[in-house]
């Protein structure tokens, strides 16, 4: 029995809605001033030549390293493109992986920054230029930006597609069933996928979901219609609306 195959590729009527943007970007200017901050600080601490000044500029390295890293595991979406794994019994449309480890490591090296900022800042005789405060901005802007990555990461969901109807799998375990008796329609809604029910309206997040949401719902949506929701009739629906293999 078919288990392990994967499904990548580009399908047709998958149009994103005009309220969906993609994520702000920092303006020009901030980057640049960023980068002066942070080559400028690098010159003083050389020129200090103190062991927690070297320690602070390895945890501010070492954040920075992780959030490259996690943002390598942020979505993004080609318009209509399609990554899910075909299992046993239906479909699964997945997240990326160790994205709540990466943000704690992420928020415990931009906290281990904060004590090394607070231990520099008040040791006597080290004398060091006002602007150096304004790494204290930045630590506080990344703590807020880090906890908030985590708790995007906690509320990840992998999306399964099956006979029963559709399932969030979430971060510990549980799951959350949608079954198709009950499903009315699915839409995309900025960062979540809308679950229209018989009794409710369901929001599942789709960060870090490796697809794009708005195929995810345009799938589902078409799958509400089948009369026999088997593995074969999803996988057929999917590969029915393929326009282009992602080449890769």
């Amino acid at each position: 029995m078919e288990t392990s195959r994967r499904i990548d590729g580009f399908v047709a009527r998958a149009r994103r809605q005009e309220q969906q943007k993609p994520p702000p970007q920092a303006p020009t200017w901030a980057v640049v001033a960023l980068g002066l901050l942070l080559l400028v600080g690098l010159a003083v601490v050389v020129a200090s030549g103190q062991p927690a000044l070297y320690a602070f500029v390895a945890a501010m390295v070492g954040a920075g390293v992780l959030e490259r890293v996690l943002d390598g595991r942020a979505p993004s979406w080609g318009e209509g493109h399609v990554v899910a794994d075909i299992e046993s019994d239906g479909v699964m449309f997945r997240t990326y992986r160790g994205a709540v480890a990466l943000a704690v490591l992420f928020f415990v090296a931009l906290a281990a920054a904060s004590v090394l900022f607070v231990v520099v800042w008040t040791t006597p005789g080290l004398d060091l230029p006002r602007f150096f405060g304004g790494f204290a901005i930045l630590l506080f802007a990344g703590l807020v930006y880090a906890v908030r990555l985590i708790v995007r990461s906690i509320r990840r969901v992998d999306i399964r597609v099956n006979a029963d109807g559709v399932t969030a799998v979430r971060v510990l375990g549980a799951c959350e069933t949608v079954r198709w008796s009950s499903l009315l329609a699915a839409s995309p809604r900025g960062r979540v996928i809308l679950l229209t029910t018989s009794e409710n309206v369901v929001r599942w997040p789709t960060d870090r979901l490796r697809a794009d949401p708005v195929a995810v719902a345009t799938i589902i949506d078409r799958c509400a219609a089948l009369d026999h929701h088997d593995r074969e009739s999803i996988v057929a629906i999917i590969e029915e609306m393929f326009v282009a293999p992602a080449g890769r």
